[in-house]
């Protein structure tokens, strides 16, 4: 029970509510307005679940409903909350996946990251590293792309020796 008082009992089931999402999205999709609702909870920790769940539920969102929430996970990347944030980028990489007319509007905001303002400058590195990772599963596309090639190309120079690493391995 995604509302149940007890912690344990609630964030298990949003752990359990991301795997089925990810293994068999059909199951959950009836319920997407729940995890839409869960944006807006005041427990972080379900916001992270149900970011994820609305990513893998991209895959068979045949009605667009995803689409209209794409604004607000734009936003979410610079909320200031590096786990927020990053929740907000996996579930936009897994949209870009599943909704190829998306890629574009999404590709371009993901690679803004390291303008916005997080707790400290390495968590900006953090979250720019966790942008790399996810635009792996693109990786044959990317050339298509100059603003990634010239992102990736920037993070050469980034403090942060794994994100140099995955910057270039990604070019």
């Amino acid at each position: 029970d995604l509302f149940s008082d007890k912690a344990k009992i609630k964030f298990s089931c949003g752990k359990q509510c991301m795997t089925v999402a990810k293994e068999n999205p059909e199951l959950l999709y009836k319920d997407l307005n729940i995890f839409i609702e869960l944006l807006h909870d005041k427990s972080q920790v379900l916001k992270w679940n149900a970011l994820q769940v609305i990513g893998y539920l991209s895959k068979i969102d045949e009605a667009k409903k995803i689409d209209k929430l794409v604004p607000e996970l734009i936003r979410l990347l610079d909320c200031g909350q590096l786990i927020t944030a990053s929740n907000s980028a996996l579930a936009l990489s897994e949209i870009a996946k599943n909704k190829p007319y998306l890629k574009d509007k999404i590709f371009s905001e993901l690679i803004r990251v390291g303008n916005y303002k997080y707790k400290t400058p390495e968590c900006t590195n953090v979250m720019i590293g966790n942008v790399i990772k996810f635009l792996e599963r693109f990786k044959d596309e990317l050339k298509n792309y100059p603003e990634i090639i010239s992102f990736l190309k920037k993070q050469k120079q980034n403090s942060r020796v794994s994100v140099q690493k995955a910057s270039v391995d990604l070019i």
